[in-house]
């Protein structure tokens, strides 16, 4: 990810592969995350999520996932695990 960070816009989207592969391995990283998710609420609150928002929801409601979103647009997120801050 670093390499495609790296690159300038232009350079990014010059070659088209380069938007795919960075969406392949975000869409990987995300259901790694869910899966994590989906295991740790199994575990602490006996509960099989039905999709992946529930699945954080689940997590903030037992007080052990924070997502704090900034509205402006070009913001980034933040995720605050509980015990990390």
């Amino acid at each position: 990810m670093r390499q495609y960070a790296a690159q300038s816009d232009e350079e990014f989207f010059a070659d088209e592969r380069n938007l795919y592969t960075v969406l392949h391995l975000l869409l990987i990283a995300i259901e790694a995350i869910a899966a994590v998710c989906s295991h740790i609420l199994a575990k602490t609150a006996h509960k099989a999520p039905s999709s992946y928002s529930d699945c954080f929801e689940g997590l903030e409601n037992l007080g052990m996932y924070h997502l704090n979103i900034v509205g402006q647009p070009n913001n980034h997120s933040s995720v605050i695990l509980s015990g990390t801050q």
